[in-house]
């Protein structure tokens, strides 16, 4: 990430033994820097430690706190949890708290710090001239050339830290570990210590890395459980979908067959009223006959009726004109015959004789008046006789009285 040191072999001169380090006649020169960088030096046990600080560009830090919340909550997957309602119904809702709190939990500042800070570091360059004594920091973006100078020769230098500030995330930090040559007696201790150094940096780097990769890990476990639980809720909704598909299918399959039995009973009452109807009509159309022909025969019977009373009447008719006529010549009879008679009815006699003298001429007529009736009488007996039997004559239209 950072530019490699340039190392060079050493020049003979510097091959021969140095002399012992003092570390109090060290004293550190500055060039001209940027005003925004800040150098400082701090001693150690095997060396010094350049610390180089500089503040990052407004919200940096906030920013890339926000695009790791942005990714973990793209790679999170939401939890649910099963709650239930009054109504003893079941439902998976998501989890919101324990989203976000799986989401804070997954930001490392440290990591992200160290992240920022690294990126505002990486146009640096870091040389080491061919006698060892000079340090030279270059950037191009901050318009950075810087010289440090020092009393001993420079053996080695190393990344020590490079992060933010645990007080202030808007200034980042970039430590260099600077190991001085030493005599050849403490060389080899030197070494061993550097080694050391190493090591446990190296050390502190696979923890580091040991820490990330568990990290990784519980987070895929994570993602699995919670893929397990998603899983789990759509299996659910899934067999609700089907069981709801399934419902709806055998409500529907009901629902046809009872539409296709009411149109089945339909037609069979349609069918029926129409078999009624035509049965009806049928019947209908034949008592329609019959009464036809029942009043056509009715009719015959009545003008057969009607013809033989007209027959019948016309006889009576000419019955009492032939008896009207009858009793009129004889009442003319009557007329020239008329005598003037003493009536006595003690006189038996003389009415046997009366009656004898009449004999010969009109039986019949003597047989009728062998009481002596008077002539009123008799006429009124006739036209009594007659009005009966007129009265009892049939009157009106025989057709009508019939019906």
């Amino acid at each position: 990430m950072f530019a490699s040191p340039c190392l060079f072999e050493q020049l003979p001169a510097f091959q021969q033994p140095q002399q012992q380090f003092n570390f109090p006649c060290f004293q550190p020169a500055f060039v001209h820097s940027s005003n925004e960088v800040i150098f400082s030096t701090s001693k150690t046990e095997h060396g010094l430690i350049v610390t180089l600080s500089k503040p990052l560009q407004r919200d940096i830090f906030k920013k890339a706190v926000e695009e790791r919340v942005i990714e973990l909550q793209q790679s999170t997957k939401p939890s649910y949890r099963l709650v239930s309602d009054i109504f003893g119904n079941q439902y998976y809702i998501e989890d919101k708290f324990s989203t976000q709190k799986s989401i804070l939990e997954g930001i490392d500042y440290k990591s992200i710090g160290r992240k920022v800070a690294k990126e505002s570091f990486r146009d640096y360059e870091i040389e080491l001239n061919h006698s060892g004594e000079e340090l030279v920091f270059k950037s191009s973006g901050d318009k950075l050339v810087k010289t440090l100078h020092f009393d001993n020769i420079v053996d080695d230098f190393y990344i020590y830290n490079c992060n933010v500030e645990e007080n202030n995330d808007d200034i980042a930090f970039l430590k260099i570990g600077i190991v001085f040559k030493k005599p050849d007696e403490e060389a080899i201790e030197q070494m061993r210590k550097l080694s050391e150094i190493k090591r446990i940096q190296k050390k502190r780097e696979q923890e580091v890395r040991l820490t990330e990769i568990k990290e990784k890990l519980l987070k895929e476990q994570q993602l699995r459980q919670t893929q397990l639980v998603e899983d789990k809720h759509q299996r659910l909704l899934n067999e609700q979908h089907q069981k709801q598909l399934k419902e709806q299918c055998q409500k529907r399959l009901e629902e046809q067959a009872y539409e296709r039995q009411l149109l089945a009973e339909q037609y069979e009452r349609q069918k029926q009223l129409e078999e009624q109807e035509r049965k009806a009509a049928l019947l209908a159309e034949q008592q329609q006959r019959q009464q036809q022909e029942q009043l056509k025969n009715q009719a015959l019977e009545d003008e057969r009726s009607r013809l033989n009373r007209q027959r019948l009447l016309q006889e009576q008719i000419e019955y009492q004109k032939q008896l009207v006529e009858e009793d009129r010549q004889r009442k003319i009879k009557q007329q020239h015959q008329i005598k003037k008679i003493d009536i006595d009815f003690n006189d038996e006699t003389a009415i046997q004789s009366d009656d004898d003298d009449n004999i010969g001429e009109k039986p019949s007529v003597g047989r009728r008046r062998r009481s002596s009736p008077i002539l009123e009488d008799v006429q009124d007996e006739e036209h009594e006789r007659y009005t009966l039997s007129l009265n009892k004559l049939p009157k009106g239209s025989s057709l009508i009285d019939d019906a």
